[in-house]
This record gives C-alpha cells, sequence and structure tokens, in this order.
C-alpha cells in the first residue's frame, strides 16, 4: 500500500529550498539582462554619416566618386537575362 501522506524529511525541504532560489537567481539575471538589452538598444547614438571623416579631401572625394560611380552603374545595367525577348529566342536552342 502506498502512503497517502508525502513525507518532507530534512533533505527534501533543503532540495525544495535551493531549487527554489535557483530559480530567483537565473530570473533575476534574465530580467537584468534584458532591461540592460531594451536601455542599449533605446538609446539613440548619432551616427557619423559623413564618409571617411578622418581621411584628407583628395582620398575622401575618390572614395565619393567610386560610390557614385557604383550608383551609375546599377542604375543603367539591365542584364540580357531577363529581357523577355532574350528568354524567347534560348527557350528553342537546345544545351
Amino acid at each position: 500500500m502506498i502512503p497517502a501522506t508525502l513525507g518532507l524529511g530534512g533533505y527534501t525541504i533543503v532540495f525544495a529550498v535551493a531549487f527554489i532560489l535557483l530559480v530567483l537567481i537565473a530570473g533575476t539575471i534574465v530580467v537584468f539582462r534584458q532591461i540592460q538589452r531594451v536601455r542599449l538598444n533605446s538609446a539613440r547614438r548619432e551616427i557619423n554619416s559623413s564618409i571617411a571623416p578622418e581621411t584628407s579631401k583628395k582620398h575622401r572625394e575618390g572614395i565619393l566618386s567610386k560610390i557614385n560611380a557604383v550608383a551609375a552603374f546599377r542604375q543603367s545595367y539591365f542584364p540580357k537575362f531577363t529581357d523577355c525577348n532574350m528568354i524567347s529566342e534560348r527557350k528553342d536552342e537546345k544545351c
């Protein structure tokens, strides 16, 4: 026959208290880290948007000219494989 009462001996109470303390400490650490994460993410840092502020003006102008060249290429480039006429021409070719 199984006893109906739970034996709360000394070791059971010690383990229960240790487990409760462990959960409380872990929960406190998690909450503290989340608060710190939110605090860091919500802080608005000023972003230095200038390009290479520590370099010389000549070098900075070179970088800007290369960036402008890439932007012009992106606007003018039209890949052939997306052209509908090219796709229809290639569908009849054998590989």
